[in-house]
């Protein structure tokens, strides 16, 4: 036959102090994963973000250097003046004396 033994009040206040403790901590446990989860597709986005710029950037440099290599082909050396759409091509002035 078993006996049963009242504890203390103090004693089950400290055990349900505990598992009130342990539920606490566990809870918080979920919402740190959820967050870390949150956080981590957030650096995923940002990754796939900066590789998408990354791929601009270079098809931008190639088509900067086809347009410069076509205008270069086309008017020969010179300068490129974007601001009011001219061409400038130096021209030598050489005299012969």
């Amino acid at each position: 036959m078993s006996e049963k033994i009242k504890i203390t009040d103090a004693e089950l206040k400290s055990i349900r102090d505990v598992q009130v403790g342990f539920q606490q901590t566990k809870d918080q446990f979920g919402n740190l994963y959820i967050e870390k989860m949150a956080i981590e597709a957030a650096i995923k986005a940002v990754a796939e973000k900066e590789n998408q710029l990354q791929s601009e950037w270079i098809s931008f440099q190639k088509q900067e250097n086809e347009v410069i290599e076509s205008i270069l082909k086309t008017y020969g050396e010179g300068s490129l003046d974007v601001k009011e759409g001219y061409f400038i091509r130096e021209t030598s002035n050489t005299k012969s004396s």
